[in-house]
């Protein structure tokens, strides 16, 4: 059979072939004492063989150089050992069918090769036992030796690992003295230190004299009357404030004032204690922009309000104890008509989009302005478009004579009219009056 030769793997291979030939032999029907003696001697070099299989298993690594010697070595007997059980099994191949039970071979042929086995191979397999013995002792021998490298070796990693174990104790006792040294030079010096406090503090002693004592107590009963003062003026101070303060009785009383921004931008606190009607608010209004813009439109109340942040329109139809809420900020906007068509800014002209029931900042003058439309009914042209309101259209002007810039927040009311069915010659009428009313925009 082919064998493939490694460090273990030669062994393993040779202890099989060793068992194979066992097998053999203990079927052969010759000479029992011849066989059994081999059988011996192979069985002393199958356990001589696994001993040296486990010996190169657990230091094939080769730990020094004597070990790496034995392995060698004991490759090469394992390989010469593996030779000559190879050519003995060869050898007696042939003689299989004689040595084998249950076979029925020719007597003749039997008898022959039992005569040959007689003749021929009696002086081989002594021959073959002798070797084995050999072997065996040279392997025996190597394993003796490797023991003894063995016991060596560890005998000397035990004393490097002794000699490595008292070097570092001693370097550890040194390490101890050193720092028992310190120690006591630090103590030493602790001592000196403290031998010449107490010399200052005895010259100290000496030098202090009752009357420092006194002078010391004297001026701590000066900076105690001190602070007893300033204590005295502060709690004096603190009395003073807090009488000033309003009890909480009369804090109850006091509410926020309700936050008005009217339509220039001017901010307003209105106290709802004091002001408790819409004819009263109406007419701190009117004090209000006596000689401002938006005087007449005040007066005749055309104005706006809504809950700051919320948006929320707040009717002046309501009662005035459920129109507002303490600390509630109002915007106040006044409220004019609507004749530019809803595409312009009513204070730079600026383009506009077309939108109505929602607040709008101008980008460029930053004034808010909502349009608002509702329906109205006439019946000429003297209500659509009146001469008043022509001349402040081409004025530039709001309807009541105000300019637009002048104000933070306004209202547009535009009033679409739904134009009542009138004869032939009042809407020729009608028709001339809205093409001077074109014309006088042009211009």
């Amino acid at each position: 059979m082919p064998v493939t030769f490694g460090a273990v793997g030669d062994i393993i291979s040779v202890v099989l072939l060793v068992k194979n030939l066992v097998a053999t032999l203990d079927e052969a029907r010759g000479s029992k004492a011849e066989y059994q003696a081999a059988i011996h001697e192979l069985w002393l070099l199958d356990r001589t063989l696994l001993e040296i299989e486990l010996l190169t298993r657990e230091h094939a690594d080769g730990a020094t150089p004597e070990l790496r010697g034995l392995c060698g070595t004991a490759k090469r007997a394992v390989a010469r050992c593996h030779d000559q059980v190879t050519t003995f099994l060869q050898r007696i191949r042939k003689y299989q069918s004689t040595f084998d039970y249950g076979q029925n071979p020719n007597a003749l042929k039997e008898i022959g090769h039992a005569i040959r086995w007689r003749i021929g191979e009696k002086e081989a397999l002594e021959r073959f036992r002798a070797e084995l013995a050999g072997t065996t002792s040279s392997l025996q021998m190597l394993m003796v030796t490797a023991n003894t490298t063995l016991l060596q070796v560890n005998r000397k990693e035990m004393k490097h690992d002794l000699d490595d174990v008292m070097r570092r104790s001693d370097n550890a006792t040194l390490s101890h003295d050193a720092s028992l040294s310190a120690i006591k030079d630090g103590l030493e010096n602790a001592n000196r230190n403290i031998e010449a406090g107490n010399s200052i503090l005895e010259n100290l002693s000496e030098a202090i004299k009752l009357g420092w004592l006194r002078n010391l107590g004297c001026e701590l009963i000066g900076l105690m009357r001190s602070a007893m003062m300033v204590n005295f003026a502060t709690y004096r101070a603190v009395i003073q404030i807090q009488n000033a303060l309003p009890s909480h009785l009369d804090r109850g009383l006091i509410e926020e004032p309700m936050i008005l921004e009217d339509p220039i931008g001017r901010i307003t606190p209105v106290h709802l204690q004091f002001i408790t009607s819409w004819d009263a608010f109406h007419s701190v209004l009117e004090t209000r922009f006596q000689n401002i813009p938006g005087h007449s439109t005040m007066k005749q109340r055309s104005y706006g309000l809504q809950a700051g942040g919320t948006g929320r329109e707040i009717e002046l139809s309501r009662p005035w104890q459920h129109a507002f809420l303490p600390g509630q900020r109002v915007e106040m906007s006044f409220i004019f008509d609507d004749w530019s068509y809803g595409d312009t800014c009513p204070a730079c002209s600026a383009p506009s989009e077309q939108c109505f029931g929602a607040d709008r900042r101008c980008p460029i003058c930053g004034i808010s302005f909502r349009r608002i439309q509702e329906a109205q009914d006439i019946s000429s042209p003297r209500q659509l478009i009146t001469q008043q309101q022509k001349i402040w259209l081409a004025s530039g002007k709001s309807l009541d004579g105000y300019d637009m810039t002048c104000f933070k927040r306004v209202r547009l009311v535009h009033k679409p009219a739904a134009i009542v069915i009138v004869g032939k010659n009042e809407l020729i009428r009608w028709d001339k009056e809205l093409k001077k009313y074109r014309l006088a925009r042009v211009k």
